[in-house]
């Protein structure tokens, strides 16, 4: 997969002119997906780029911006399931959240949903990029399908999902693109 692959993905997940604000990309890496959505959200977004893998984050941290109008990436060294970390380096609401290939190594994925959905602005959503796959491997130890992630939403903050893009995957099968906008509570 490269840049052009991830922003087939992403790109139906935004508006056409940028978002702005505070943004998330849980499980990092090395920033292909980082990089794809700095590009969508424009130069008035931060993205807190997180992954427990220090090696990952410091090559993201020596590539150059994808883009003069990308926004900026902040690297943050921690793990996707302990929001601690998160909430020391902002006391703001998130505009949205990022999981791209990373959701599926979590395995209460329900919990962190809802702990993220606390973080976020009323108007705030989650991206999810993932397998549409129901098996597991040693790479995708707990998959997310699309009627997964369905059954995820019924039991959160969120609005059905709305499977925005496909893409066929080179491990076999197809990887999809999903919003999940929050709910206002009533």
């Amino acid at each position: 997969m490269d840049l052009s692959d991830a922003l087939t993905l992403l790109r139906p997940a935004f508006p056409a002119s940028p978002v702005g604000g505070r943004w998330v990309d849980f499980g990092a890496g090395t920033g292909l997906f980082t990089q794809a959505l700095a590009m969508l959200l424009g130069p008035e977004t931060t993205i807190l780029a997180i992954d427990r893998d220090v090696h990952a984050l410091a090559t993201l941290r020596k590539k150059p911006p994808a883009s003069p109008h990308a926004a900026s990436i902040q690297p943050l060294v921690a793990d996707m399931q302990d929001l601690t970390a998160l909430d020391n380096a902002t006391d703001q609401p998130l505009d949205g959240v990022l999981f791209a290939n990373s959701l599926h190594f979590i395995e209460a994925a329900i919990p962190l949903l809802e702990d993220v959905a606390q973080r976020l602005r009323p108007s705030g959503r989650v991206v999810i990029v993932e397998y549409d796959r129901s098996g597991s491997s040693q790479w995708v130890p707990y998959p997310i399908s699309q009627d997964r992630l369905e059954l995820f939403a019924e039991q959160l903050p969120f609005a059905s999902p709305r499977f925005v893009s496909t893409l066929p995957s080179a491990f076999g099968g197809q990887m999809y693109c999903a919003v999940l906008d929050k709910q206002s509570a009533p």
